[in-house]
């Protein structure tokens, strides 16, 4: 809404209708251009969208003849065409500035310095903006701003006294208007750390796409004439994949409910890392839909025979998140990911915006390729080489698995468990009919290509052909970014050189 509203106040939005036809001679749906449904994502988010900025008197609608303002019909008469378009209401100055341009949450929390001068103490409201630290969203403000949180501000540590409870409910998605929320802090000389003490619960809302596997291309009559070796899976676990397929959903995508609460926090010595104490917080859980893709990680089945199963899910996790950015334009403050080390079943992979980016929505698509997502994970885990040679530890490296933002803080880690997992999982994935379907259609295009190399070129090919060009250039005596050209063998010495205008 934000967005609509900001666009509505530099020119009419025409819905359905491309912007050129308030210049055309007739209303023409199937023009070339793009409408406000193509650029503001579908018609029902935009519908939805413009219904709520009118029900707050921050739009307002109108009908706009065309430039021509006559058409004529296939009778030989002629009408007036006039469509509905959507402005900004006069009164509402700067709209811009209610758009918070770091965060897309409608709720924030501002970091007020409580020793600023302006400030005074109190803690019943932002006297100053200039006591003003930071500001964090909602959705992260009770995991790193709670009451008792040591935070660190441009190398000041201040601890947070108390903050304001959040609005049970919040109609305005272009940003909270009925007060100001802050966390109240103050400098601190603490030789201590704080770390939350959190639960992260994830519901499936709505499914929308779904992939089975049945088990595609293992003979059903084989499977009950092995036996399953539990002794060696953790060893070998490729041999293992190819004698038991577990046959039913193996990943989808779709709307999910996170649901995050924080019921305490520990303190960790600055010097030791030792655990000191711990205090029980009673703060309201952070609750948002968003949108998701899920897999499948056998549970039932290698729970019992992968050591530390849990802990590898958990690293197969991180290590999609860390190749995420291969595939689709992302930040690490764009996906999140299930932390939980618990009875863990499937990894998800969710937006971190509340109602989601299509970020996930993306990467789902690069699942059932061809070196698609798990296969890049998979080789990354493998082919790290700063945490080959840590023998004993098995929790990765900022290289390959640890991030940031995991709530677990980097712990409860396994990378060799992590890449049993997820061969065992990329195994399934390449029985898929989805996977065989996109394997062929890669394999057509590649024959296409290589039949019409004339037209359609590589990259590398055309940089090839280019590099070749360049020799007819050194009799032109045209510099093309070198110094000066090698010894003309057959004249023994080095021609002129004159910089190309």
């Amino acid at each position: 809404q934000g967005h609509l509203l900001c666009a509505g106040a530099e020119y009419p939005l025409t819905g359905q209708y491309p912007v050129s036809t308030l210049f055309s001679n007739e209303v023409n749906q199937t023009s070339k251009g793009l409408n406000d449904y193509d650029l503001f994502g579908s018609a029902t988010v935009f519908q939805e969208s413009i219904a709520g900025l009118i029900s707050s008197a921050l739009m307002k609608q109108a009908k706009e003849t065309v430039a021509a303002a006559i058409a004529t019909t296939t009778t030989g008469e002629t009408t007036k065409n006039d469509i509905l378009i959507y402005k900004t209401h006069p009164f509402v100055d700067k709209p811009w500035a209610r758009v918070n341009l770091r965060s897309i949450e409608p709720i924030n929390y501002a970091i007020v310095d409580l020793s600023h001068p302006l400030q005074g103490g109190q803690m019943d409201g932002i006297h100053n903006e200039q006591a003003v630290l930071d500001n964090i969203p909602y959705s992260r403000v009770f995991y790193h701003a709670f009451p008792g949180a040591i935070i660190t501000h441009r190398g000041r540590r201040f601890k947070v006294q108390s903050m304001t409870r959040p609005p049970a409910f919040a109609e305005s998605a272009i940003g909270y208007q009925g007060g100001t929320l802050a966390a109240y802090a103050k400098p601190t000389t603490a030789r201590y750390q704080t770390r939350p003490l959190s639960t992260l619960k994830i519901t499936v809302v709505k499914q929308i796409d779904r992939v089975d596997d049945f088990g595609g291309g293992i003979d059903s009559k084989k499977e009950k004439e092995e036996t399953i070796d539990t002794a060696d899976i953790y060893s070998d676990l490729d041999n293992y994949a190819e004698k038991e397929i577990l046959k039913g959903s193996l990943a989808g995508n779709g709307v999910i409910n996170v649901r995050r609460s924080v019921h305490g926090y520990k303190k960790i010595s600055a010097i030791t890392r030792v655990e000191l104490s711990r205090t029980e917080l009673s703060l309201p859980a952070m609750e948002f839909d968003t949108f998701a893709f899920w897999l499948d990680t056998e549970a039932p089945v290698l729970s019992s025979v992968i050591k530390e199963y849990n802990e590898g899910v958990h690293a197969l996790s991180h290590a999609i998140l860390a190749v995420a950015p291969l595939f689709v334009p992302t930040g690490t403050s764009d996906l999140q990911c299930d932390h939980n080390t618990f009875d863990c079943t499937r990894i998800v992979i969710f937006d971190v915006r509340a109602g989601g980016s299509g970020t996930s929505a993306n990467l789902f698509n690069f699942i059932f390729v061809p070196d698609g997502l798990l296969h890049c994970a998979v080789n990354m885990m493998q082919s790290c080489t700063q945490c080959q040679g840590d023998y004993g530890y098995d929790g990765g490296c900022p290289s390959c698995l640890q991030c940031g933002d995991c709530l677990k803080f980097n712990q409860f880690l396994n990378k060799t468990a992590a890449i049993h997992i997820g061969k065992r999982l990329l195994a399934r994935i390449e029985k898929t009919s989805l996977y065989q379907e996109n394997l062929r259609q890669q394999k057509d295009k590649a024959d296409n290509t290589s039949s019409s190399s004339t037209l359609l070129l590589s990259p590398r090919e055309k940089a090839l052909r280019t590099a070749k060009e360049v020799s007819p250039t050194k009799g032109r005596q045209v510099i093309l970014g070198r110094a000066c050209w090698p010894a003309d063998t057959e004249q023994g010495t080095a021609g002129k050189q004159v910089q190309a205008d």
